[in-house]
């Protein structure tokens, strides 16, 4: 039985030892910091948190100087990456400057405050604190120190004319309910390549971290995984892969398909709940780190049907385009479907994508018109490329009829999508492909456009398949005479799953 000298005694080493501990590694340091921050909440640990923290520490380390990681809300991710994060490191560095932002000024504000009221408190101004805070520059949006280190918390869009900093941290910089507007998505894109990116002090030992649940191909992590992120991936339900790339090899510790990521925070019942509220793009996005799901979001992969023989007549063909003018790596591709219809069934008989100009789009229309005599429908959207074909062709390639949608792109989607699950949509085999002369990688291409939109970073072939589908919608009600294929074979429909 200990005297209570010695229990106190006893009691000063372990604080003792917390402490040094907490010193050396981040992931103690935050068992410790959010008792502080958060006293009346039991603090539940996971393997995920000693996760982050690892990665964080290579970060601070320059093992890692570029990092996304991507996570399901509610799991940790704003107060290890934006709150205790910093206040580690300013243990050790103090004259470290950073810039924080998030798809709403008043997060990174939210998480600015947190970070400061730790640093102010009792416990991190005993043990931690290497610097005062200056009192002319203690704000919520920016804070310096003495030792020449500061925090400034913006918006995403937002100016940071003058600063510059050592650590970038982005914390969910795209706004979920936004996810859908490409031009919301593009102009996130284009803030981070024109502000914040210019803004590191020195590009040999800056270290930017961006952390946000998926939402869109086209979100931020879509964008910086393209140039040379590397990338902690956590998804909610273990998926059976190892997405994650980063300089510590790390695998995913779990071994049984749809394992919890958390367990004890987020029970199997909470996550079905998320998911039904989230919906099947929502759940794959926010909770799979995926925002594409494997099976197909409004149009499943197993709904498409495959045949190896064509009818011998079609009662209509119509060739369906999508047109870019630029050809640039980046660009928007030039799209072409052709389509047979007989009866309810419609048959892909053709399929082209490829960057062109206006001169090639012009050319390849030619082509395939030449190539199709008897499919007299010739099918472009209206837009202003496709307005200019249409001028540049209508005189000379008869059917050139043009299309102006009076939906968006998902309605007209969900408008089809009926038709795909009842297997009224045929796509050649392979074996069928040789015959038609089509690359089949198109049509696995066509597929998984199909299967990922409206979260694909491309749609062009979608959108030629949808305008199609709606023209033979309109045209199936009106008898038209059959028209014979240019290649007669008995029909034999095969039916696959994808």
């Amino acid at each position: 039985m200990l005297t209570e000298k010695e229990e106190i005694e006893y009691l000063s080493l372990l604080e003792e030892e917390a402490i040094y501990n907490s010193k050396q590694s981040l992931r103690v340091y935050v068992k410790h910091a959010f008792n502080v921050l958060e006293p009346e909440t039991y603090y539940q640990h996971n393997w995920h948190i000693d996760a982050i923290c690892e990665h964080l520490e290579g970060v601070t380390n320059l093992d890692i100087s570029r990092l996304v990681i991507n996570i399901p809300p509610r799991h940790m991710k704003s107060l290890i990456t934006s709150v205790f994060w910093q206040s580690w490191v300013w243990h050790q560095y103090p004259s470290t400057r950073w810039l924080t932002a998030s798809y709403a000024g008043d997060l990174a504000i939210r998480d600015a405050v947190k970070t400061r009221t730790l640093m102010e408190s009792p416990w991190y101004q005993k043990h931690f604190a290497s610097f005062d805070f200056k009192k002319d520059q203690n704000q919520k949006t920016r804070f310096e120190n003495n030792k020449g280190g500061f925090r400034f918390a913006g918006s995403v869009g937002g100016a940071i004319t003058g600063e510059g900093g050592d650590f970038i941290v982005l914390d969910d910089p795209n706004n979920m309910r936004d996810i859908n507007s490409e031009v919301k998505r593009k102009a996130v894109i284009e803030w981070w390549k024109t502000v914040m990116s210019t803004r590191v002090n020195d590009p040999k030992k800056a270290r930017i971290v961006c952390i946000q649940q998926r939402g869109h191909e086209e979100d931020l992590t879509g964008f910086l995984l393209e140039n040379n992120f590397e990338s902690l991936i956590l998804p909610a339900e273990y998926d059976g892969q190892d997405r994650s790339k980063t300089f510590f090899d790390f695998k995913d510790p779990r071994t049984e398909i749809n394992e919890l990521l958390w367990e004890e925070r987020f029970d199997r019942k909470a996550i079905d709940s998320l998911k039904k509220d989230l919906g099947t793009m929502g759940a794959a996005g926010q909770l799979q780190q995926d925002p594409s799901p494997a099976e197909g979001a409004i149009i499943k992969k197993q709904w498409w049907r495959f045949y190896d023989h064509l009818p011998l007549r079609f009662n209509e063909e119509i060739q369906s385009w999508d047109c870019s003018f630029k050809d640039k790596a980046t660009s928007d591709f030039v799209a072409n479907t052709c389509w047979g219809r007989v009866g309810a069934e419609k048959y892909l008989t053709h399929i082209f994508e490829q960057r062109l100009d206006i001169l090639g789009t012009i050319t390849a229309i030619r082509r395939v018109s030449k190539e199709r005599p008897k499919t007299m429908t010739k099918i472009v959207e209206e837009k202003a490329n496709g307005a200019a074909v249409l001028q540049l062709l209508k005189k000379e390639i008869p059917g050139m009829i043009p299309y102006n949608p009076d939906a968006d792109k998902v309605s007209r989607v969900y408008a089809i999508a009926p038709e795909v699950e009842a297997g009224n949509w045929l796509l050649p085999s392979k074996k069928m492909c040789e015959v038609l002369g089509i690359d089949f990688s198109l049509v696995e291409r066509f597929i998984d456009q199909c299967a990922k939109f409206p979260n694909s970073k491309n749609d062009d072939l979608v959108d030629t398949f949808s305008q199609a589908g709606l023209r033979f919608q309109v045209t199936a009600s009106v008898e038209i005479p059959q028209v014979q294929t240019n290649i007669s074979i008995v029909p034999a429909i095969n039916k696959q799953n994808w």
